[in-house]
C-alpha cells in the first residue's frame, strides 16, 4: 500500500513525501511510483500507473491519492475514561469493543484505557478486562493482517479499530484535597504491593499511574516503581525537552511512567516527586495546586525538571490564553489528551463516573448538583481542532496529539511517520475534517 501526493507530518514539519507501508512503515521516499499526478480526479483510492523499472511488487501497490490532504501519525490518547456510553472503569469486555471502535472513527488509533480512584476490588476487575481485551486485539491484528477495503463492514471488525496500548491508572494513590471528580471514600495511601497486585491483574499492561507526590510514602513508591530516581541527564532544568537518555531513565525497572497529579504539592514537593523518578504531569493546571510567582508548584517543577504535560483543550477546562502560553513554556512536551467520560459523544443527561453521578448539559459535564468539572466530552480529534484555532501552528497541534504522548508514556512503535513503525495515520482536509484512517496499515475508514 502507498499514500502518494499529500503533506506528510515527519517530526515537527510537514514534507512531500509517499509511504510505502503494510503492517508497519516500510519506505518513505519522493514518489517512485508517479504520485498523485498518475492517478488524478479527488484524493482517494486507485492504482499507480508509473512504478520502478523491474520492480513488479511496486507495479502492483495499491495507491491512495492525497493530493490536498494533510497525512498525520493516528492519534495517540493517553488519557480517556471512555465514550459512547463506556467507561474503562466498568470492567465490561464487550463495552471495550465499542469504545475502542469510536475511537478509531475518531482518529484515535493507539489510546490508554484509564480508570479512576474506585475500590481495589472494582479496579482488579476492570485492568484484568482491559488486560484481557489488549491481548484479544494484539492477537487479532497479527492474524487479520492487512486489508485495503475502505469498506468499514469488511474491514473494521470488532478487534480492527482503535488499539488500546495499555492502562492509565488515575488513582487511587492521590490527594483528597485536590480529588477534583475522584471518590475521596477510594483514595489510598501509595502502596506497592497494591501497584503489584493491579500491573499483575492487567498482565504487566499499566503504563503510567497518576499520583500525588506530598503523600507519606510516595516518592520511596516512585523510586520503586521507575526504577530509581532522575540523575542529571534525566531532565532539562532549563525546561528544555527529554532526550532518549532521560527516557531511559524514566521508564524504569517496572516499565511505569508516574504521573504528577490531583496533588495539593507545593513546588518542593512536586520537585522532590520529580526527581524520585515522576516524568510527567496529569492535566495540567486541572487537579492540581495552581501557579504562583513565589510557589509555582508542580507546574514550576514540570518545567525545570523537562516533563511532560497533559493539556484538556475542550473550551471548558484551559482558556486559549494558558494554552497558548503553555506551548511556549512547554513546547514539544505538550501532550494534548481528551480526558473523555463515557458521555462522550453521547446526549445530555445523567451519567454515572466511579461510582458517581454526573450531568451533561450542553458539553459541559458536572459533578451532578455542582459546578466541578468531571471531566470532557470530546475526541482527540476536536482536541487538535481548538488548539489549531487558538493559533498553535498545525504542526505542532498534530505532533503533540500523536508523537508527544507516545514518547511520554514510552510506546515506542508509534506516534510518527518512521520506517519501522506502526502503519498508523489519518488523512485531514483543508478543514482538518478526516477522510480516511488507518491502523496497523489497515484502512478502517
Amino acid at each position: 500500500m502507498k499514500i502518494v501526493g499529500g503533506k506528510v507530518l515527519i517530526g515537527k514539519e510537514f514534507q512531500e513525501v509517499d509511504i510505502e507501508f503494510d503492517e508497519k512503515i516500510r519506505e518513505i521516499g519522493g514518489g517512485a511510483c508517479g504520485g498523485a499526478s498518475s492517478l488524478g480526479g479527488e484524493a482517494g483510492a486507485g492504482k499507480a500507473g508509473a512504478c520502478v523499472a523491474g520492480d513488479e511488487a511496486t507495479c502492483d501497490a495499491e495507491v491512495f491519492d492525497a493530493s490536498g490532504l494533510i497525512i498525520t501519525p493516528g492519534f495517540v490518547d493517553i488519557h480517556t475514561h471512555g465514550g459512547v456510553g463506556v467507561d474503562f472503569s466498568d470492567g465490561d469486555y464487550e463495552g471495550l469493543k465499542r469504545v475502542a471502535a469510536y475511537y478509531g472513527e475518531h482518529g484515535v488509533t493507539s489510546f490508554l484505557g484509564t480508570t479512576m480512584t474506585i475500590s481495589k476490588d472494582k479496579i482488579i476487575k476492570a485492568v484484568t478486562e482491559i488486560g484481557r481485551f489488549i491481548e484479544d486485539q494484539k492477537a487479532a491484528l497479527i492474524e487479520q493482517g492487512t486489508g485495503n477495503d475502505a469498506d468499514a463492514a469488511t474491514c473494521s471488525g470488532e478487534f480492527i479499530s482503535g488499539k488500546c496500548a495499555g492502562i492509565h491508572l488515575e488513582g487511587p494513590f492521590i490527594s483528597e484535597g485536590k480529588k477534583g471528580a475522584q471518590n475521596a471514600c477510594d483514595i489510598i495511601a501509595p502502596s506497592i504491593s497494591a501497584f503489584n497486585e493491579f500491573n499483575q491483574a492487567s498482565g504487566g499492561n499499566i503504563r503510567i499511574i497518576t499520583m500525588a507526590p506530598e503523600t507519606e510514602g510516595a516518592l520511596e513508591f516512585i523510586r520503586e516503581v521507575t526504577g530509581g530516581a532522575q540523575d542529571d541527564s534525566a531532565s532539562e532544568v532549563t525546561g528544555g525537552a527529554q532526550d532518549d537518555s532521560a527516557a531511559e531513565v524514566a521508564g524504569g525497572a517496572q516499565g511505569c511512567v508516574v504521573s504528577i497529579g490531583h496533588t495539593v504539592a507545593n513546588f518542593a514537593q512536586a520537585d522532590a516527586g520529580f526527581k524520585a523518578g515522576a516524568t510527567h504531569a496529569t492535566h495540567l493546571y486541572n487537579g492540581m495546586t495552581g501557579f504562583a510567582h513565589r510557589d509555582p508548584a508542580v507546574i514550576g517543577a514540570a518545567y525545570d525538571n523537562g516533563a511532560s504535560v497533559e493539556l484538556i483543550c475542550d473550551g471548558n477546562h484551559v482558556a486559549p490564553t494558558v494554552i497558548r502560553m503553555t506551548f511556549e513554556a512547554f513546547g514539544e512536551r505538550v501532550n494534548l489528551i481528551s480526558d473523555s467520560l463515557r458521555c462522550a459523544y453521547m446526549p445530555d443527561g445523567d451519567y454515572e463516573l466511579g461510582g458517581q453521578a454526573i450531568t451533561l448539559k450542553n458539553g459541559l459535564a458536572t459533578l451532578k448538583d455542582s459546578t466541578t468539572i468531571a471531566g470532557s466530552v470530546i475526541s482527540l480529534h476536536d482536541a487538535v481542532k481548538f488548539v489549531a484555532g487558538c493559533g498553535i501552528p498545525l504542526e505542532m497541534a498534530l505532533y503533540c496529539a500523536s508523537t508527544a504522548p507516545a514518547k511520554a508514556a514510552r510506546l515506542d512503535d508509534i506516534g510518527s511517520i518512521a520506517i519501522g513503525k506502526s502503519a498508523d495515520f489519518v488523512a485531514l482536509n483543508k478543514n482538518l475534517d478526516i477522510v480516511a484512517i488507518w491502523v496497523n496499515g489497515r484502512r478502517i475508514r
